[in-house]
């Protein structure tokens, strides 16, 4: 609501949110895989809050560096076209990923202080190192070094994008991909 260009990410945004809806549907029938913890309420939905605005604002920096791949594609091939016109351009595309980027490296930061408290609350340690627990630390690692390159080195474009996405992945196995990972990755 607050960037201009960002409404321009909704070509990608709004087929993937409907194809996120359509997928949270239908596993909704399945049941948790994980017994919900005895911990005091207002700790769980505090974390179960912030996890789920850390997805949220790792989401817009993934579609915006999506954005950037398919227009620097479009611009290598000599071939844009109507849909890349909707598109934010490769620099305000950068400017968006790097910008959402910060907010969520911010969120993931509480996400895993939270997830510590809770872990401390119901085991008495700060930290399980499960996939899930390894998966977040490893994004919010991820998303710090292309923070890091962004600001030493300059890192842009595809290259860019493609770290972003990466970072993106191994939050979605984190996160919504728990019972994916456990049951069939793992299992």
């Amino acid at each position: 609501a607050v960037l201009r260009e960002a409404w321009r990410l909704a070509p990608l945004l709004l087929p993937y949110l409907f194809l996120l809806g359509v997928l949270a549907t239908l596993s909704g029938a399945v049941t948790p895989s994980h017994p919900i913890p005895a911990v005091p309420e207002g700790w769980l939905f505090i974390h179960i809050g912030v996890s789920v605005a850390t997805y949220a604002l790792a989401t817009l920096p993934a579609i915006a560096g999506l954005a950037v791949v398919i227009q620097e594609r479009a611009l290598t091939r000599k071939r844009p076209g109507a849909f890349t016109d909707l598109l934010p351009s490769i620099a305000d595309g950068e400017r968006l990923q790097l910008r959402f980027l910060g907010m969520a490296e911010m969120v993931l930061g509480a996400g895993l202080v939270t997830g510590m408290a809770l872990e401390y609350l119901e085991r008495g340690v700060p930290l399980i190192f499960d996939h899930k627990t390894v998966l977040s630390l490893l994004t919010f690692a991820l998303i710090g070094l292309l923070l890091h390159l962004n600001h030493r080195v300059g890192i842009r474009g595809r290259q860019a994008g493609r770290l972003v996405l990466l970072a993106y992945l191994l939050l979605t196995l984190a996160y919504p991909g728990v019972k994916f990972v456990s049951d069939v990755l793992l299992g």
